[in-house]
């Protein structure tokens, strides 16, 4: 085999490999989902259908003096014990009056309260 075949058969491999990883890029750009948010206000819709149970999730911001501690755990970052000690903390003092009072509950910081807070009102 000569330079010039070795050369023009590399260029083949280079062009295969670029129209393989294009291939697989579309595959991939089709089967992840989309989430567009052009505001803080993030309103979901989603309904997940089992044979047993019917689950919708709660229309985003929930109201910190409403949710019930199965909505709060909808939220990133708030898991099941989180959500309880923000249902347990609004009924020790009567009700929130600000987003910021969250940060009195043990593992919430202000960092977790920026990633929560485009999810609720008081």
């Amino acid at each position: 085999m000569d330079k010039k075949e070795s050369v023009n058969q590399t260029r083949l491999l280079i062009g295969i490999a670029f129209i393989i990883a294009g291939i697989i890029m579309i595959i991939i750009a089709f089967h992840t989902p989309k989430v567009s948010t052009g505001t803080v206000t993030v309103s979901l819709s989603v309904t997940e259908t089992t044979e047993k149970e019917t689950t919708t999730l709660p229309d985003y911001p929930l109201d910190i003096n409403k949710a019930t501690a199965e909505e709060l755990m909808t939220i990133g970052g708030l898991g099941e014990h989180k959500s309880k000690l923000i249902v347990a903390y609004r009924e020790k003092i009567g009700g929130y009056t600000s987003l910021n009072q969250l940060t009195e509950i043990n593992g919430i910081n202000d960092n977790v309260l920026k990633r929560i807070a485009p999810y609720l009102t008081v």
